[in-house]
């Protein structure tokens, strides 16, 4: 009796660590406990098989297996999977876009590629790592280079780099969850502080850095700021104001390519020279493209090699922030001739005769 009594124990002791491991994302693997445990094969596959019965019950987990090499042979290794966890695909894209786009802290970074890589199973887990590895080894935040400053000079937000965006990121979507006003301190581009007292509406991301739209009474519309440069600790729940106005968090995501601080007053026309696709990719605001005509060709620029492949250009018309607008057109140099508003060519004339006056 205490024999059998001692031998259930162990079985139930065995099946226990075996589900243990699948849980905390192992694998399972009929040679390897056959050592472990000092039972046969046979013992093995009945406890893989009882196993196996209860995970399918559940339709939380699913019941997977793989190959791993052990000696010369191949053998199954099995493990579990949560039914909705993302593909091995859309966790190395989204691990590339996140190492890619530098909007947050190195050690955020790494957080959250473990938390992704931790979706998958062991073998695509592994895969995944390794495809990352060198890039998120040599991974350099926005503002990284804020170092090569001469230390006696006091660089606006240098600290951004290392600052812990996704907390700050928590707390604004709890506010704008529950419809309340904030005060916080905001850093601008000139490096002064000032105190903002507004509703936050919204939250984007453009380039490199997640936005907050935030509406304030002062100004009676909604102002952009950037989140890295709002200071976690002054943030604190406000005396609720007037109430803004509804607006769609899809025409702003439209809206945030370079973020300036206002739109254009009127749809914006351009002639661009260099592949449509390039355009249409940095400018989401775009709400019509054609071909240009014979007398609109005539302005064709010379002397550029990309114009040799692609002669024909295109008219493109939409709408879009005046300083985004400007900066883009301006990157582009001879590829792009600015048609519509007056407003628009204006700036562009301006921020030319600026660079001009540097030479």
């Amino acid at each position: 009796m205490a024999s059998n009594a001692n031998k259930k124990g162990n079985e139930q002791k065995r099946v226990a660590e075996m589900l243990i491991t699948l849980w905390q994302g192992g694998r399972i693997v009929v040679k390897d406990l056959e050592e472990t445990y000092g039972v046969d094969e046979r013992t093995v596959r009945r406890d893989i098989k009882a196993i196996k019965a209860a995970v399918l019950e559940q339709r939380d987990w699913s019941w997977n297996h793989d190959l791993v090499q052990r000696g010369t042979s191949k053998v199954y290794a099995y493990y579990l999977t949560t039914q909705d966890e993302l593909t091995y695909a859309e966790v190395l894209a989204l691990l590339k876009m996140v190492i890619g786009v530098r909007a947050l802290s190195k050690p955020e970074m790494l957080t959250l590629r473990e938390h992704l890589l931790g979706l998958l199973s062991p073998s695509h887990r592994e895969n995944a790592r390794r495809l990352t590895t060198v890039t998120a080894g040599t991974y350099r935040p926005v503002g990284y280079n804020a170092k090569v400053w001469p230390a006696e000079e006091t660089q606006p937000h240098i600290g951004a780099s290392t600052m812990e965006k996704l907390p700050l990121l928590d707390d604004i979507a709890t506010y704008i969850q529950a419809d309340k006003w904030i005060r916080f301190k905001y850093q601008n581009s000139t490096g002064a502080v000032n105190t903002i007292v507004g509703k936050p509406t919204s939250v984007t991301f453009s380039a490199h850095y997640f936005y907050v739209w935030i509406y304030t009474q002062q100004q009676g519309n909604e102002q952009v700021y950037r989140l890295d440069r709002m200071q976690p600790d002054s943030l604190r729940a406000a005396h609720r104001a007037e109430q803004p106005k509804n607006t769609n968090e899809g025409e702003r995501v439209n809206q945030t390519y370079l973020l300036g601080n206002e739109l254009t007053s009127e749809p914006y026309e351009i002639q661009y020279w260099g592949w449509p696709q390039t355009a249409l990719d940095s400018l989401p605001g775009v709400k019509q493209v054609r071909r240009a005509t014979a007398e609109e060709e005539r302005h064709h620029p010379t002397g550029t090699e990309i114009l040799k492949t692609n002669p024909t250009s295109v008219i493109i018309s939409g709408t879009g922030q005046m300083q985004g607008l400007v900066l883009w057109i301006m990157g582009q140099g001879a590829l792009v001739r600015v048609l519509k508003s007056p407003k628009l060519r204006a700036a562009v004339l301006t921020e030319i005769d600026r660079m001009r006056a540097l030479y």
